[in-house]
């Protein structure tokens, strides 16, 4: 019988090889992160503080913010622990959703625009 390797984690070399360049991607990936989530966050909760849920343009102006915040937690926060992290690895299964997440979210996403 024959062996069988399967895989079962990916490990990343990381987008710079130089460990300050890191820290300071990390900054603006987090800085950008944190804006991106609160100002759709803020964005669903005027429309539902308003009364504005009623009319259509802010219906699809709230399911819009809630996939734009789904999308980013799927792909950033994994991209953002791995630069300053020193084994970067993801497992296959974490991989395989985030795969998923970024295609379901990413199709709801171009088809609400």
């Amino acid at each position: 019988m024959e062996k069988i390797n399967n895989v079962t984690e990916f490990i990343f070399r990381g987008l710079f090889q130089n460990p300050e360049v890191e820290a300071a991607c990390f900054v603006v990936f987090s800085f950008f992160y944190t804006v991106i989530f609160v100002g759709n966050l803020l964005i669903i909760l005027t429309i539902f503080m308003g009364n504005l849920l009623k009319t259509p343009m802010y219906f699809f102006l709230n399911s819009l913010s809630f996939v734009d915040i789904c999308f980013s937690l799927v792909t950033a926060p994994k991209m953002i622990v791995d630069l300053l992290a020193k084994n970067k690895t993801i497992s296959f299964v974490r991989y395989m959703l985030q795969v998923f997440g970024v295609h379901f979210f990413g199709g709801l996403r171009s088809s609400s625009s």
